[in-house]
């Protein structure tokens, strides 16, 4: 099995989120793509965190009718805080014929060295990056030989369905891949929704409707939450961070 893994603050998930996972399965032939909510940020000033339980409904109803997508919610079995080495290893365990392809954006890869183990995460998947936040290929191209300086770049991508949207490789010292997809950037930030939806507007185009609907339901106990404003702006130090802007 081909698996991707994909994970995030989702507070909440949005067509932006979707779009990357469902580009990088399209371009990666990938068999699924699961989408895994962190359960416990190591940074605990995150006050307008939905609960996870939330998290995990409003993801359930996201990926429903989006085939080869659906949701994990491991994390809530392992140790807190969550930590994304020790979900790839979990999955490791759990799935130890599967080739897994952890998919992060390239200004969270840029960080890597911040995050708990990050040196050894390449040993556990492969790394698929997409643009994020302005840095690009020329970034992760810069990146990596620094980071990993026995990596080496290969001439085309590995099982890659549309070429011109995998645009770099490289073997990593694991032996396992590094790939860089040009996934389409849209201009879509979880924390303008939260602030639209707290204002009353609309999030038609920006959310799948299914997700407005769970809102919505649950209204009360979102509007509580996201009115919580976070104290300052935490550093990026990982995907599970926040990983979703």
């Amino acid at each position: 099995m081909r698996l991707g893994i994909f994970g995030g603050s989702f507070n909440p998930v949005h067509v932006g989120h979707l779009r990357i996972a469902i580009e990088v399965r399209e371009t990666l032939e990938l068999d699924q793509v699961d989408m895994v909510p962190v359960a416990s940020p190591p940074h605990k000033e995150a006050s307008d965190l939905l609960p996870f339980w939330l998290r995990c409904l409003i993801l359930k109803a996201a990926v429903k009718q989006a085939p080869g997508l659906a949701l994990n919610d491991l994390e809530a079995l392992l140790p807190e805080p969550s930590y994304t080495h020790r979900t790839l290893s979990a999955y490791r365990e759990i799935l130890p014929d599967a080739e897994l392809y952890f998919i992060l954006g390239a200004s969270d890869l840029l960080l890597l060295d911040l995050w708990y183990r990050g040196r050894e995460m390449h040993e556990l998947a492969n790394f698929v990056v997409v643009p994020r936040f302005g840095k690009d290929l020329q970034a992760v191209a810069d990146f990596v030989p620094q980071f990993w300086p026995d990596a080496e770049r290969l001439s085309a991508c590995a099982h890659s369905a549309q070429p011109s949207n995998c645009q770099a490789c490289w073997r990593l010292p694991s032996g396992n891949l590094l790939q860089y997809v040009h996934a389409p950037g849209l201009d879509v930030s979880a924390t303008d929704i939260r602030y639209r939806f707290l204002d009353g507007r609309s999030l038609v185009y920006l959310v799948p409707s299914e997700v407005e609907q769970v809102l919505m339901e649950r209204r009360e106990e979102v509007r509580r939450i996201w009115s919580v404003r976070p104290e300052g702006k935490h550093t990026r130090c990982r995907a599970e961070d926040d990983g979703e802007e």
